[in-house]
């Protein structure tokens, strides 16, 4: 009787740890999906296989007022990712640079409000604290971004730091 009761405690206990396990996992996906890249994200044929900046979409403009028509759809947000070297003075380190409009959609997140020094301003970077503090950057210094142009070409631009 000891050993069948044990038995059955364990089993009950491995099912109900399991079942909370997998939940908090299927919750905690469809959160940041929700929050960062959505439950579906529109590509230009070919961005999937080469994320390069010469796979953009053009044309986003006449096809976002259809896409908010779709049924189930609650916010439509625009972005664009892509690989740089970020350098300051005596440092070069790879970032990501994610471009998103100034007013993020309701459920999305929203970058400009978690800013801790400075502030989001149009037409200035915001960088992540890790990097700003490897970089030794702070608001009102600039970094040079280099990537790569749509053609292949080398794309560096100087930016001033605005958070």
């Amino acid at each position: 009787m000891i050993t069948a009761s044990s038995v059955v405690v364990t089993v009950v206990f491995i099912v109900l740890m399991e079942s909370v396990n997998l939940g908090m996992s299927d919750y905690l996906i469809d959160n940041e999906i929700r929050m960062y890249t959505a439950h579906v994200e529109v590509n230009s044929p070919g961005y999937s296989h080469q994320r390069r900046i010469e796979h953009a979409m053009t044309g986003v403009d006449t096809l976002l007022p259809g896409l908010k028509e779709l049924p189930g759809v609650t916010s439509v947000a625009r972005r664009l990712e892509m690989l740089v070297l970020a350098a300051s003075d005596n440092e070069t380190l790879p970032a990501i640079v994610w471009d998103m409009e100034p007013n993020t959609p309701k459920g999305f997140v929203n970058y400009a409000a978690m800013v801790s020094h400075g502030q989001a301003a149009p037409s200035h970077l915001v960088l992540g604290n890790e990097l700003a503090d490897k970089l030794g950057i702070t608001p009102g210094d600039s970094v040079v971004l280099i990537g790569q142009s749509y053609y292949g070409r080398v794309a560096a631009g100087i930016y001033p730091v605005s958070g």
